[in-house]
């Protein structure tokens, strides 16, 4: 048991020091896509943030700060550093170690069976193809389910099953030979589903995407707290709303109204009509009532990032939970420190509490 928690601790101060200097590649390298990248910090201000995680036991630099400054034009100490999320407060909370089986979406209808989903039409698991109900499937069974089906749905999504964070590899399918191509080039571990019909208020915002809402939520002394809301949309000809695709975000306050500041992957704001400025989400409660009524079941993940669409019905459909990929830093660009005011039990919890 002592070798396997060696083996464990020298994983996770690996993965902290990778971090750590990955973090300050990024931030020297993508700083020059910052909006007023000339900010700088004042010593006062560099001095209350490193004394601030100094008294938790944590040595940062102060790159991090300087970006949250630059984009939001805010100063406040509790921002979270990534490298500091993603090597130590991510890991603490999160079995990592499980991530990939819970996170597989072609078993999301057992593990989230109460949840509404997108309708599956093919799964495949490990190169074996299966119907929505598990039963296993010839490859040309399969191929004759998804023809059949296009031609009355026009379009089907595909993605992959595991690791399509970020929108990786997700494409839309439409026609006979693309298919073939795809199955061929995806080989295994992917879903393919219906699209859902989104609400006609999130597709005046942006038709050609689905456009989603991406909630953290923390489980922390046997309940759930959402930390942070933000609405995700495509631009342009996207069919996808993630930032990697060109997507644009948007804050979410408590009572599911837009805050009305949009921001890029470059942390530049997006000027969009005033129409959707304000904007209350029908849908968005049932989305976080949703999010608490699950978050309970999964404690091996205390910290879980929702994605959700909503219908035509208004109603949540369940799309993904993000175990790993939080989006720390679209979620504090728009609605400031991830933890807000909890962030300093977090920290004594992890660099504190845990150590001793």
């Amino acid at each position: 048991m002592k070798i396997i928690e060696k083996i464990d601790k020298f994983l996770v101060d690996f993965s902290y020091n990778y971090e750590k200097k990955r973090s300050r590649v990024w931030f020297l390298v993508k700083m020059r896509n910052y909006v007023n990248k000339k900010l700088k910090l004042d010593s006062e201000y560099k001095k209350e943030i490193k004394n601030y995680y100094k008294q938790h036991g944590v040595k940062i630099n102060t790159y991090t700060h300087k970006m949250y400054f630059n984009v939001t034009g805010k100063k406040d100490v509790r921002f979270i550093p990534d490298y500091i999320f993603f090597s130590k407060i991510n890991p603490y909370f999160n079995n990592v170690r499980l991530g990939r089986a819970i996170g597989d979406k072609s078993y999301y209808d057992r593990t989230f069976k109460e949840l509404k989903r997108p309708e599956t039409i093919i799964k495949n698991v490990n190169g074996v193809f299966y119907d929505k109900d598990f039963k296993i499937l010839k490859k040309s069974e399969a191929m004759l389910i998804i023809e059949k089906i296009l031609k009355i749905e026009k379009e089907l999504i595909i993605k992959p099953s595991i690791d399509s964070g970020s929108g990786k590899n997700v494409k839309v399918i439409n026609g006979k030979t693309e298919i073939r191509e795809l199955i061929e080039e995806y080989k295994k571990d992917y879903v393919i589903q219906k699209l859902v019909k989104q609400s006609p208020e999130l597709s005046k915002i942006h038709k050609n995407s689905l456009n989603t809402i991406r909630v953290s939520s923390l489980l922390w002394k046997g309940e759930v707290i959402i930390l942070s809301a933000i609405l995700r949309i495509g631009v342009g000809d996207s069919r996808i709303d993630n930032f990697s695709a060109g997507g644009i975000c948007c804050g979410i306050d408590e009572k599911g109204t837009l805050k009305g500041i949009f921001y890029n992957k470059k942390g530049e704001k997006i000027d969009l009509p005033n129409t959707f400025q304000d904007i209350t989400l029908k849908g968005f409660e049932s989305v976080i009532q949703n999010v608490k009524n699950m978050h309970k079941k999964i404690a091996h993940f205390k910290i879980i990032g929702w994605d959700f669409a909503i219908d035509e019905n208004y109603e949540p459909v369940f799309i993904e939970a993000n175990l790993s990929s939080a989006e720390l830093d679209f979620h504090q660009f728009c609605n400031g420190p991830l933890f807000g005011d909890l962030t300093e039990e977090i920290l004594t919890e992890v660099f504190i509490e845990n150590k001793k």
